[in-house]
This record gives structure tokens, sequence and C-alpha cells, in this order.
């Protein structure tokens, strides 16, 4: 039996078409399946989380030294700046709200939120991405992932961009979250 990771769909375990690990992380034969209920191809069996973080080199290609001034004004952002913002709870009663940022890389993001009054954390699992939000200010950046971080409290609103590929099995994260 296998287990979607997308819809939780359980179903007999189908052939499937053989893959090699180009990055040597995992050992073994893998395959590509295709979920019956929902068609969407998962490998099997899944990496675990230690593989997927051995898949990334220390010093990670898509984070920069430091926050790159303006970034969150530039076209890639744009849509997220307008949009994510305006979907969080705000400030009530002299409460700020609170959010964290899972995969908050350098920490662009939570500056932006910080800006306009939330209260912010973040979780980044790249050693050098949170010394450089450190860097810039922003002292409630911690390293490891959302399943090894353990803030104590609880969030207005939880913020994940660019996560879910990440993610060995995207809707179990998005149940741990919720």
């Amino acid at each position: 039996m296998t287990t979607c990771i997308w819809c939780l769909h359980r179903s007999e375990t189908s052939d499937g078409i053989r893959v090699t690990d180009s990055l040597g992380i995992v050992e073994g034969p893998q395959f590509y399946r295709r979920c019956p209920n929902c068609l969407s191809l998962q490998l099997d069996p899944l990496p675990s989380l230690q593989s997927c973080l051995a898949a990334y080199p220390s010093k990670n290609y898509t984070h920069h030294e430091a926050p790159v001034p303006g970034i969150i004004d530039h076209y890639f952002y744009r849509p997220m700046r307008q949009d994510f913002l305006h979907h969080l709870p705000r400030s009530d009663n002299g409460h700020r709200a609170t959010l964290l940022d899972i995969g908050c890389a350098t920490g662009e993001r939570l500056q932006y939120a910080e800006q306009r009054g939330f209260a912010v954390c973040g979780v980044d699992p790249d050693e050098n991405a949170v010394r450089a939000a450190w860097r810039a200010g922003i002292p409630t950046v911690a390293n490891g992932t959302f399943e090894t971080y353990k803030p104590g409290h609880t969030f207005d609103a939880i913020i994940a961009m660019s996560v879910l590929e990440h993610a060995p099995a995207p809707a179990l994260f998005v149940q741990k979250v919720a």
C-alpha cells in the first residue's frame, strides 16, 4: 500500500517508472508512481528529511549573503508582496499580529512584514541564510525545519512560500502547519 503525498489517498502499490537519483543521495531503486485518485506523480520510496537536506549545499544557491535591498520590490516578489500581507490578520487591541515564515531564507519577507507592524519569526534549514537574517536585524530566525522548530507559542499567521516543493510529504506538511 502507498499513500499519496498530495491527496492522502491509499492504494495498492502499482508498477512505476524506475528512476535513478542523479545526486547519489538516495540508495537503491526509486520509482515514479501515479496516484489513481488525483493522478499526481510521486517518488517511491519518498526521500527522508536527512536526504532532502543533504541535497542542498551548505551555501544554498537560492540565498544571498545578506538581504538584497529592494528585492521585495523585484518583479518576482511583487505579486507576493501585494497579496500575502493583505490576507493576514492585523494587529488588534494593542496586540501585534504574529507571523511565522517557514523557509524564510535571509528574511526579506520578514523585514517587509515587520515594517508593517507584524511581530515576526522565521525558520530556515540554511545556516548561512539564518546568519544573514541575524545580521540584517532579525534575531527571531531559527536554523532548522518546521518539523524541528519549537517556538513555544502559536502564531496568528504562517506563510511558507516556495516550500511545498521541498517537503517530502506536502499534504502532511500542510496538516502539521494548520
